[in-house]
């Protein structure tokens, strides 16, 4: 027998108010939930880091549970292990295809076994599930991953996210079961939104998970002094500095909260990172012999090895202003509210300003309408001084509102451009926290509307629990960049770097040739070479075979005065397991990528190579999951298996109206989701969830092609998105914050709005008369504030 359970907090009115006046999930009324520590542990040498996370998590109750815990984890992070600490005791995780992953872990926990199972259903979003956690015990999850650091303008950024933020999530709702346990249900655009909506904790509540995260520096991978390096070193959030020695210990400040991303930056300058080639060392060269690393044979040249190059951009070559076409698309969502919409304002005008005369330029504004700035909507308008001035004026009337329906913004966007051009480059400037649950299905329409001709995509993310994988994503589909602000104080410092970014690229049509091998050029990742733009790097991974020697990379590109340009990098040889983890999670992401963009004829093809990917360098994908098993650890099968879902923090900087409301982050004609727990719910309510069957098996990434109806309780393992599109076509869709008022269905349409608003404000009456009997008391109270929030509602769906 399976149980659901969702922990419950209940505050007495008078004393709501003290904790924010919000109401969430803090513990349950039979103990408290399960996350209890989590501890991070991060070794940062060159521009890369070998990070340890561990989670642990206890059983308060008389009977066993099962966590799950939606968190996340940096976007280009490679997860290479996973493992369950019970007793002292290691069970190994084995990393397995999916489908087959959740069937060995739901065999073993039909059978009594304590296991768990690691998922990631986003880049950088992952779902775990511990079951049978027996009473009174807690186990640990440990997770090892390599992650590459961010580099550009002489400074490395190490980032680790802490929370997931709430996410719009546009279409109507499915019917059925959902395929997680999170607040939101499933949409047609978001399948799987109830895996990444997790329930949100108390505002303002002491929080009851211990953080603790430290980070170690090596000073001599930067060729620098500590004394030196300590001063180079700034965070996001107060750190505490051991002793200064190479290397330099940090420790993030005791009884910091999870609601935001740490951030570790190191201030090098460009003159201690260099150009470099590495070339993984042979299996056949290096072994284990007495614990220490030495050679056993003269080794092979014959077999692929993995290589990464680091291009930074060349100093020597003339800078050209070549002209651009250049559109602004600016998130004035309800996530923004608050700092974020000042911010994004300020950033928008610094960028229209910065624009030459002989560019072209448009401005456009959404939410789940869209708004366009008229001086620029008309006709391509060059950046005259009297352009540029307009636009920033009517930037200082756009307020945020509504949700993000950013798929509106970005065909508005794609629909100005005006006929590709040899010489002009075409630019596309999304500011935004990234905040969306539909990211396959904005990745395919983003192909659809660009139809070949991608503009650079230039991403500038703006909170402090940034979507940064969204983000990175669009940019990378482009060979654009990314840029990420958390504080109205790191914008500043920021602008320059945003204005370098946005200048024409110093080295366009890269191409790579390898001397005294052979390049296996199907391996290269990022499968679409990038521009190499000022300040920024270009970091390649890749396959070499039939070595005769430590060869050479040749690599070519075309300078903005149209004249060749090259260089010759030449190998020297790395440990092996550092590139190899990077080089497939790299390639995997290439692959999953197209898997979601596009049209594909070959998708079982598509979805073996990631797989085998996957496995063979041992790093996890979306299509395959860790899953362990400990066979000594056995609770009673037939006793009830409580389900609880960890709730998180409100993201720092975010409005409590917002976190207080998910229907703000919600798209489609229904209400809110019902299993939302930030406000109290009747009691036979609470029950009906507590008796959720399990939900059905999660899908691949979601790929919207042929819109057929199929059974949505497949164990198939096919894309969820393929059964639930609606018949007609997206400029045809009717609904209330997730479609344009522009393609409403006239008086039908205005008949259906009245519908649904008469059919939310009868179910609010039905709520009210019911905790009415319950409370005489307080009906006074709670029909004034009935009568404020239906008109409030009123006004925003309006």
């Amino acid at each position: 027998m399976t149980k659901s359970f969702l922990p419950t907090f209940q505050l007495e009115e008078e004393n709501a108010s003290q904790y924010g006046g919000s109401l969430g999930v803090l513990h349950s009324t039979e103990g408290s939930l399960p996350l209890e520590v989590v501890s991070i542990s991060a070794q940062i040498a060159g521009l890369g880091a070998k990070v340890k996370l561990d989670q642990t998590f206890a059983n308060h109750f008389e009977q066993p549970i099962e966590a799950t815990y939606i968190f996340p984890l940096p976007d280009r992070g490679a997860v290479t292990s996973f493992s369950l600490w019970v007793a002292g005791r290691e069970v190994q995780g084995i990393l397995k295809e999916r489908g087959e992953a959740r069937a060995t872990y739901e065999k073993a926990i039909s059978e009594g076994k304590q296991a768990a199972l690691l998922e990631e259903d986003r880049r950088g979003t992952f779902h775990l599930q511990v079951g049978n956690l027996p009473p009174g015990e807690s186990v640990t999850v440990q997770l090892c991953l390599m992650v590459p650091l961010d580099y550009h303008d002489g400074e490395a950024e190490f980032r680790f996210p802490l929370v997931v933020a709430p996410r719009y999530h546009p279409g109507n709702p499915v019917s059925g079961e959902s395929v997680g346990h999170g607040v939101h249900q499933d949409t047609e655009f978001t399948p799987d939104a109830s895996r990444i909506s997790p329930p949100l904790l108390l505002k303002n509540y002491p929080y009851p998970v211990q953080l603790s995260l430290e980070v170690v520096v090596d000073a001599d991978s930067y060729q620098l002094q500590p004394e030196e390096l300590a001063s180079k070193l700034c965070s996001s959030q107060q750190v505490l500095i051991g002793k200064i020695g190479s290397p330099i210990y940090l420790q993030l400040q005791p009884g910091e909260r999870m609601d935001r991303d740490f951030i570790l930056r190191l201030k090098l300058g460009s003159d201690h990172i260099q150009s470099y080639f590495f070339l993984e060392e042979s299996a056949l060269e290096w072994g284990e012999r007495n614990q220490a690393r030495v050679r056993l044979s003269p080794g092979t040249l014959k077999e692929p090895r993995h290589f990464e190059v680091l291009l930074l951009p060349p100093k020597e070559l003339p800078e050209v202003n070549r002209p651009r076409d250049v559109v602004f698309v600016l998130d004035r969502s309800y996530s923004m509210n608050g700092w974020k919409m000042v911010a994004a304002r300020r950033a928008t005008g610094r960028m229209i300003d910065s624009l030459l005369d002989h560019d072209r330029f448009h401005v456009v504004a959404f939410d789940n309408t869209v708004l366009a700035c008229p001086e620029t909507e008309r006709n391509p308008t060059f950046a005259t001084n009297q352009a540029r001035y307009r636009a920033i004026e009517w930037l200082s009337s756009v307020k945020p509102s509504g949700g993000t329906d950013m798929q509106l913004g970005l065909k508005r966007a794609f629909a100005w451009y005006p006929p590709m051009s040899e010489d002009r480059d075409r630019v596309l400037v999304l500011i935004t926290d990234g905040q969306v649950g539909n990211e396959d299905h904005l990745l395919q329409l983003t192909s659809q509307y660009a139809n070949g001709h991608y503009p650079h995509v230039f991403a500038l993310g703006i909170d402090q629990a940034v979507n940064a994988g969204f983000l990175r994503r669009m940019a990378e589909l482009s060979g654009g960049c990314c840029e990420f602000v958390e504080s109205e104080n790191r914008l500043d410092e920021s602008l320059q770097a945003i204005h370098r970014s946005l200048q024409s690229p110093v080295l366009r049509k890269i191409n790579v040739q390898a001397k005294g091998g052979m390049l296996l050029e199907r391996t290269i990742a990022p499968q679409l070479v990038p521009d190499l733009f000022p300040g920024r790097p270009l970091q390649l991974f890749g396959k070499l075979e039939d070595l005769e020697k430590l060869p050479q990379l040749v690599i070519t590109g075309i300078d903005q005065e149209g004249e060749t340009w090259e260089v010759e990098l030449d190998a020297t040889t790395q440990t092996r397991e550092l590139i190899a983890h990077f080089w497939g999670r790299r390639r995997v992401r290439d692959l999953e990528d197209q898997y979601a963009s596009h049209e594909y004829s070959n998708g079982k093809e598509l979805t073996s190579e990631i797989v085998q990917t996957s496995l063979e360098t041992q790093v996890l994908s979306r299509f395959t999951a860790f899953v362990a098993v400990d066979h000594q650890t056995q609770v009673d099968s037939n006793s009830p298996l409580h389900r609880i879902t960890q709730p998180v923090e409100s993201p720092a900087g975010w409005e409590d109206k917002l976190c207080d409301d998910p229907g703000v982050m919600y798209g489609g004609m229904a209400p809110a989701c019902p299993s939302d727990l930030s406000s109290p719910r009747s009691t036979d309510f609470m029950s009906a969830l507590s008796e959720r069957t399990p939900a059905p098996k999660p899908g691949k990434p979601q790929v919207f092609r042929k819109r057929k109806a199929v059974s949505r309780g497949t164990d198939t393992f096919e894309p969820v998105g393929r059964t639930l599109m609606r018949q007609k076509s997206d400029s045809d869709q009717f609904g209330l914050p997730s479609g344009s008022p522009e393609k409403s269905s006239g008086i039908l349409g205005f008949f259906l709005y009245l519908i649904a608003l008469l059919g939310r404000f009868l179910l609010a009456l039905r709520d009210f008369f019911f905790k009415a009997k319950k409370n005489p008391s307080s009906t006074e109270k709670q029909l004034k504030k009935l009568s404020s929030s239906s008109e409030n509602r009123e006004q925003r769906e309006k």
